[in-house]
């Protein structure tokens, strides 16, 4: 029993949570510090022996709950189905902490449900109406499992194909780098339909003689043609500066 603070009344110590009280050392006599008498409303007569907002019974003593990434001596001390690893409150696998960090939500892959970017597991990927995707300037590897960043140009670095579409449509990654696909060569950081000398086009940046572009070929009336002061070399199927002599 304890005298309250105006010494006239002995009032009965808690012996559970939950048991009424008038002041606060009757719960924290038995409870510790981090214990209140709460009221259910400001002005009630009295109220009942509860841990503090943000404080849970731990060992028989309410004690304050450490934040996901605080320290922590033992998972007690950390929020519900969160665990004290190497001294600090962690998520278990596959969860991360909430924006507040009080409690661990679900981690969600590419395509998966969320509320939060939080919630997102895979690297340089948000939570966008509803769902995990990509972030922007990043597209999903073809597994579904990665984001992986555009590709501004070509010849910049890759891993899957689709890394390289912003650059061109024509352009896959091969060999580790953003080039254009076979049938197709690069002129001003885009990938243009290789055509030969005679055949149909629809721009002179399509023509091309043996691989390379050259000033010498252009497309004229829809047809790829050696421009004037060039003739046209059959054998090699190419376009020469001036007269061509066999």
């Amino acid at each position: 029993m304890f005298e309250n603070k105006s010494r006239d009344v002995c009032l009965r110590v808690a012996s559970q949570l939950g048991d009424p009280c008038i002041e606060n050392i009757q719960c924290s006599a038995t409870f510790g510090a981090d214990t209140e008498c709460r009221r259910p409303y400001s002005t009630a007569p009295s109220g009942f022996c509860q841990c503090k907002q943000g404080a849970k019974l731990v060992s028989g003593l309410c004690e304050m709950i450490s934040k996901i990434g605080d320290s922590c001596q033992v998972s007690d001390n950390c929020p519900d189905n969160v665990y004290c690893d190497r001294s600090v409150c962690v998520c278990p696998y596959n969860h991360v902490a909430n924006s507040d960090r009080t409690k661990c939500i679900k981690s969600s892959n590419l395509g998966e449900a969320c509320n939060e970017d939080r919630n997102c597991l895979n690297t340089n990927s948000k939570c966008y109406e509803g769902r995990c995707r990509c972030s922007r300037n990043h597209v999903d590897s073809a597994s579904g499992s990665m984001c992986l960043r555009l590709a501004n140009n070509l010849l910049d670095q890759c891993k899957e194909d689709q890394q390289c579409l912003l650059v061109s449509p024509n352009a896959g990654c091969i060999h580790g780098l953003c080039e254009c696909n076979l049938g197709y060569h690069a002129y001003n950081n885009i990938c243009w339909t290789s055509i030969g000398l005679g055949e149909y086009c629809s721009d002179s940046r399509q023509c091309i003689s043996n691989s390379n572009i050259t000033a010498l070929m252009h497309c004229h009336e829809s047809r790829c043609s050696c421009i004037q002061a060039s003739v046209e070399d059959k054998k090699n199927n190419e376009c020469v500066q001036g007269e061509f002599r066999m």
